[in-house]
C-alpha cells in the first residue's frame, strides 16, 4: 500500500493497520481510538517507502512477465534481512509499532544455560515511563553473527516477549530465551548448523530500528552441532545477492568495539556435541495397534485410505458433505463398518477460524440439505420446509487472520485463538483444521500475505506452533499447518517452479516449519502446489521424509493441498501453456506424502499401475495408511465406538 501521503500530510501522527480483524474487529477499533484500550502491537514486515525499494521487485510473479519460473536471486535477504543488511531505509520498519504510553527497557542480565536445553538468556526490566495509560510492551532480542564467506544477514530475530499490562510507573521483569540454535548458520560444505568462531551482538529493543546492543557471546572455535545431508538439489545455480564483504565487515567492527565493557557469555566448545542426522527409515512397530490394523488390509482398503473423498467427488472445496456439511472434505470410511469401526477424518477449512456451512437441514427422510459450493451459504435459498425437517446450525468465531494475529507478538494470545477454534471442531465433529498457513511474506503482492504470519521465519514458526497447541488442547483436534513449503505467489501457484539455493531454503523457507513442528507438535502438514529446484513439493522426499520427518521429528500424517495430483482439475485452473504437468500421485505415496485430497478416481487409477508395474510397493501405501490410521486412534471417539461394537482392534 502506497503510504507516501505520509509525507504531505504532518499532521498525521499515527496510522492504524488493522488487516482483517474478525468479527469482533469493530469493537477492537473503537476501543483502540477511544483510548479503552492501548495498542501494543508490532509489524511484522517492514514496510517500504516504494514497492521498486524490495530486492525482487523485477522478477517476481508477474513483474518480469514470467510466471512459470522464479528465481529466488535475493538468497537469504528477504524482508528486514535485506534492509537492514543493505542499509536501505524503510518508512516503518519490522517489529515497529506506537503506543499511547511510553516504556523504558533496562537490560539487568545476559548468560548462558544449559540446564533445560542450550540457551542464551537475557533479563530485561521493562518499566512504563508515562503518565497516563497504561499498556503493554514487546520486548525484542536481535542477533548479529560473525561474518564469513558464505554471507550472513546483518541481524536476525532470536526471541521476543510480551509483557502485561503496565500501569504509569509499573515495571515488569521478562526474560528472553535464544536457543543456541537459532545462532547456527547452514554451511552447505559440512553439510550442517555450524555456530561460528568469533563474537555475536545481543541486541535489544521494541523494534528493529532501536534495538541497541547489549551484549555479545564469544565462541572461540568453530562448532558443529548438527550433520545432515543436502536436500531439494539445485536444477541450475542462480546469481545470488550478496552484500559487500568489506563493508559488512567494517560494520561489524563498529560494534564490536561498542562491546568492550558489556556483558559477555563465553561458549565452550567441549560443551556441545555434534547430532549426525539418522536417515534410516524407522521400521514398524509389530505391537502398535495401527500397525496390527495396517497388517491386516487388503489392496482396495489401503487405497482408499491415501485418498480422500468429497460429496459427488465434484473437488469442489466446501464440498463434502456426509458427516460434518462445509467441511473441505474427509477421509474414506471404507473401514467405519465391521470389524473395523474406524471412523472417518473430517477436515474443514481455515484459517481465520473454522469453515463450515453456518446453517443445514435435514428431512424427514435423513437426506441432508447443505449448500452446493464453497463461499455460498447465504447464496442459496433451501427450499420450503416440510414436515418432519429440522434446521441445524453451525456458527463459528471468525477470528482474525494470521498477520493480524501475528502482529500481536502474544503467544499466549495466539493459544488462546487456537483454542477457541479447537473448542468449536470437538463441538460440531471436525477432527483435521486445514490452519494454520505459514509460509514467509517474501514479497508484498503475494496474495495470500493475509493468511501468513511474517516475513521472519522465527516469528512464523513460533506463531503456528503456539496456534497448534491451542487446538491440540482439545482432544481428537488436530492443526494442519500449510503450505509446505515455498508457496510465496499466487499467479500460477499450482505449477511455478521455484528455483531456491539450500541456504535460503534452510535459513528461511523451511525453518518456519521446523520451528512449528518443533514447539507445536501439529498431527498433520499439507503440501504446497509449486515445484521447488522442479519437483512438486507433494512428491518431495527430500522435504517431506528427509527433512520433516527424520530431521525434525515430525510424526504425523501428510496430505496434499486440493487437486494437487490430478491433471484433469489442475487443467482447469492452470495456464493452458503450463509445461510443467501437476504432481504425480504415485510419488506422492513414495515420498511420504500419505493422503492425497480430494481423492479422485484419477489418482486411485494412478497408484494401482504403479503397484502393478513394480514401481510402487505396497510398503509405501502401508507406511501411509499407518501413519492415517495412528491419527484416527489418537482420537477417545474411536475408543468410544471401539467400545460400544466390539471392535476388532
Amino acid at each position: 500500500m502506497d503510504l507516501s501521503f505520509m509525507d504531505r500530510y504532518e499532521n498525521i501522527r499515527g496510522l492504524i493497520q488493522m488487516v482483517q480483524a474478525g468479527m469482533e474487529g469493530g469493537n477492537a477499533f473503537a476501543d483502540l481510538i477511544s483510548g479503552k484500550v492501548t495498542p501494543s502491537g508490532k509489524l511484522t514486515d517492514s514496510w517500504a517507502y516504494r514497492y521498486e525499494d524490495y530486492p525482487n521487485s523485477e522478477s517476481f510473479s508477474h513483474n518480469n512477465g514470467n510466471i512459470e519460473t522464479e528465481k529466488y536471486e535475493e538468497g537469504i535477504y528477504v524482508g528486514y534481512r535485506y534492509f537492514d543488511t543493505f542499509d536501505i531505509p524503510v518508512r516503518y520498519g519490522f517489529g515497529y509499532g506506537l503506543s499511547y504510553t511510553d516504556f523504558e527497557l533496562e537490560v539487568q542480565d545476559i548468560r548462558y544455560e544449559a540446564d533445560d536445553g542450550q540457551n542464551i538468556v537475557v533479563k530485561v526490566l521493562v518499566r512504563n515511563t508515562g503518565d497516563t495509560y497504561s499498556g503493554k510492551e514487546v520486548v525484542q532480542t536481535y542477533v548479529s553473527c560473525p561474518q564469513n564467506e558464505n554471507g550472513k544477514e546483518y541481524r536476525r530475530l532470536a526471541a521476543f516477549e510480551k509483557t502485561g499490562e503496565l500501569k504509569p510507573g509499573e515495571d515488569e521483569e521478562v526474560e528472553l530465551v535464544i536457543p543456541v540454535s537459532l545462532l547456527t548458520s547452514y554451511d552447505e560444505a559440512e553439510p550442517g548448523w555450524v555456530l561460528d568462531e568469533g563474537m555475536y551482538g545481543i541486541w535489544i529493543g521494541n523494534s528493529l530500528e532501536s534495538a541497541a546492543l547489549a551484549g555479545t557471546v564469544v565462541i572461540g572455535q568453530p562448532i558443529q552441532l548438527s550433520q545432515c545431508d543436502h536436500i531439494c538439489p539445485q536444477q541450475e545455480t542462480i546469481p545470488l545477492l550478496r552484500p559487500d564483504p568489506d563493508r559488512m565487515m567494517a560494520r561489524q567492527q563498529i560494534w564490536q568495539a561498542q562491546s568492550a565493557k558489556m556483558p559477555v557469555c563465553k561458549l565452550d566448545a567441549g560443551a556441545f556435541v555434534a547430532e549426525t542426522v539418522d536417515y534410516t527409515p524407522v521400521g514398524a512397530d509389530p505391537g502398535d495397534p495401527a500397525w496390527q490394523l495396517v497388517s491386516k488390509l487388503n489392496d482396495d482398503q489401503l487405497l482408499a485410505l491415501s485418498t480422500g473423498r468429497m460429496k459427488a467427488q465434484t473437488g469442489e472445496l466446501g464440498n463434502a458433505g456426509w458427516t460434518v456439511p462445509g467441511a473441505a472434505a474427509e477421509t474414506e470410511n471404507l473401514l467405519a463398518c465391521s470389524p473395523w469401526n474406524i471412523p472417518s477424518i473430517v477436515l474443514a477449512d481455515g484459517p481465520a477460524g473454522l469453515r463450515l456451512a453456518p446453517r443445514f437441514r435435514v428431512t424427514a427422510a435423513g437426506e441432508i440439505l447443505a449448500p452446493s459450493k464453497a463461499f455460498s451459504e447465504y447464496l442459496e435459498e433451501f427450499p420450503p420446509k416440510a414436515e418432519g425437517d429440522v434446521d441445524y446450525y453451525q456458527f463459528c468465531t471468525a477470528i482474525p487472520v494470521a498477520s493480524l494475529l501475528a502482529c500481536s507478538w502474544d503467544l499466549e494470545l495466539l493459544e488462546a485463538m487456537g483454542d477457541l477454534v479447537g473448542a468449536e471442531m470437538a463441538r460440531y465433529g471436525v477432527r483435521t483444521w486445514l490452519a494454520p498457513g505459514m509460509n514467509l511474506h517474501r514479497d508484498p503482492l503475494c496474495g495470500r500475505n493475509f493468511e501468513y504470519f511474517s516475513e521472519d521465519p522465527v516469528l512464523s514458526g513460533l506463531c503456528a506452533g503456539a496456534e497448534v497447541r491451542g487446538v491440540q488442547r482439545h482432544p481428537g483436534a488436530d492443526g494442519c499447518i500449510k503450505h509446505f513449503f515455498a508457496n510465496n505467489q499466487e499467479d500460477n501457484r499450482m505449477s511455478v517452479n521455484e528455483h531456491i539455493d539450500e541456504q535460503a531454503l534452510r535459513e528461511l523457507y523451511l525453518r518456519n516449519f521446523a520451528l512449528a513442528i518443533e514447539t507445536g507438535s501439529p498431527a498433520s502438514l499439507m503440501t504446497s502446489y509449486n515445484l521447488v529446484n522442479g519437483v512438486h513439493t507433494a512428491n518431495s522426499y527430500d522435504a517431506i521424509t528427509a527433512y520433516a520427518r527424520e530431521e525434525h521429528g515430525f510424526s504425523g500424517f501428510v496430505m496434499t493441498d486440493w487437486s494437487t495430483s490430478s491433471a484433469e482439475i489442475t487443467a482447469l485452473v492452470s495456464r493452458p501453456d503450463s509445461y510443467h504437468r501437476c504432481a504425480s500421485s504415485p510419488a506422492c505415496i513414495r515420498a511420504g506424502n500419505d493422503l492425497q485430497m480430494p481423492g479422485t478416481q484419477e489418482n486411485v487409477d494412478d497408484i494401482i499401475a504403479a503397484v502393478e508395474d513394480g514401481t510402487l510397493p505396497v510398503g509405501c501405501l502401508q507406511r501411509c495408511a499407518l501413519r492415517i490410521l495412528a491419527a484416527v486412534l489418537r482420537d477417545p471417539m474411536f475408543e468410544t465406538i471401539h467400545c460400544n461394537t466390539g471392535g476388532a482392534i
